[in-house]
């Protein structure tokens, strides 16, 4: 075998190596232990190549490719470098996508992961991938995917707790959804099935809450919304096609933000009294046919009231007449009955606009006619709306 022109470093196990004490910059050796050439600098000795195992106390280890185009460093070529992209692959071959210094592939009919553990238990250990931005650091302008440890429980950031997992931003907003038409948003908790969906942000705009039926009885799968003790004052920021709402829990009120002013949701109140049958008013005093609390109502605030109700009975010589009064306030609305036509029903109804000075008002129906003229009052309804 012809050794001409060849340079043979000398051979050293690393107990040999390290038993001596002498060595210079720039020493080189093979060694038999790691199974590679070795550069003594900076009082470290340095493995090149890669072919080989062992290991030594402050050892460093790097990987070179030889050649312009890349090249691998294992028989089997699950390592490869493209210097021409700069990029390596870890794996099977696979897609060559742009602008990616580093591609993990697998070839296997079940997940397949890139693994980040910290096997550390302390209370304040993490395991995390961070993307930076280029003016990003430690502090700022960062994303963050992670998972605490099994004790975590740190101060400055507990928001979480042990084996809780988190993704945030900090430095920018986190912008989460899909970008293809379509395609929904997702949300789902206690399952990975599809009734473990809670809620969906659709395509065109819809937000869904788990689309399944309640049934009367449930005590859960309600959606909430904030609440206050009183009457809202404040302003709210406005969004463009969007109303903020709270509930008042003192008044038993839900509210609503829209034409600069706080406006509640107030139920139509309707009052059937008697409503196949009647009530009889023979007196020329007014007497007292049904009363209706109207409740939850807004101290200044205007509302508009419906009234409507039948009489019968009603000619030239026994007249009747209804009306509706607020309790401790101005007639509301009233009506004479004097159609000429006996036992022939007849309707009356008007509109009545109400500022409320109390949150509550109390309003009574009242009917009156001749002496035993047999006046009769039957359907009288109220409806009351905020405007």
């Amino acid at each position: 075998m012809d050794f001409v022109g060849k340079l043979k470093l000398p051979v050293f196990t690393t107990a040999e190596r390290d038993a001596i004490t002498t060595w210079e910059d720039g020493h080189a050796i093979y060694n038999s232990t790691v199974g590679g050439e070795q550069v003594f600098g900076t009082g470290v000795w340095t493995t090149l190549g890669s072919s080989g195992g062992g290991s030594a106390v402050g050892q460093r280890y790097y990987v070179q490719f030889r050649g312009q185009t890349g090249g691998t460093f294992d028989a089997s070529a699950k390592f490869q470098y493209d210097s021409s992209r700069e990029s390596l692959t870890v794996g099977v071959a696979g897609t060559n996508l742009s602008n990616n210094p580093c591609s993990i592939n697998s070839d296997v009919n079940d997940f397949s992961q890139s693994n980040v553990q910290n096997v550390n238990a302390g209370s304040s250990a993490s395991s995390d991938i961070v993307a930076t931005a280029n003016n990003g650091n430690d502090n700022t302008n960062y994303v963050d995917l992670g998972i605490n440890s099994s004790t975590y429980n740190d101060p400055t950031f507990y928001i979480t707790g042990a084996n809780d997992s988190y993704l945030y931003s900090a430095g920018g907003n986190l912008a989460i959804g899909t970008a293809d038409v379509n395609e929904d948003l997702i949300f789902f908790t206690g399952g990975t099935t599809t009734t473990n969906e809670v809620a969906r942000a659709k395509a065109n705009g819809n937000f869904i809450l788990r689309a399944v039926a309640l049934a009367l009885n449930t005590v859960t799968g309600f959606s909430y919304i904030r609440s206050l003790a009183g009457i809202p004052t404040g302003t709210p920021t406005a969004y463009t096609g969007n109303a903020p709402i709270v509930v008042d829990g003192t008044n038993n009120a839900l509210y609503f933000y829209s034409s600069g002013a706080w406006r509640t949701v107030v139920t139509k109140y309707n009052n059937h009294f008697n409503d196949e049958s009647s009530r009889n008013a023979n007196s020329t005093t007014y007497l007292t046919l049904t009363s209706l609390s109207l409740t939850g109502l807004v101290i200044g605030r205007s509302y508009l009231i419906s009234v409507s109700m039948e009489g019968n009975n009603n000619t030239a010589a026994n007249k009747s007449t209804a009306r509706a009064t607020i309790v401790g306030g101005a007639e509301i609305f009233e009506h004479t009955f004097n159609a000429n036509i006996s036992n022939a029903w007849a309707t009356a109804s008007a509109n009545i606009k109400l500022t409320a000075t109390a949150t509550t008002h109390t309003v009574l129906f009242e009917g009156r006619g001749s002496t035993n003229s047999g006046a009769s009052f039957r359907r009288l309804r109220i409806n009351l709306n905020e405007i």
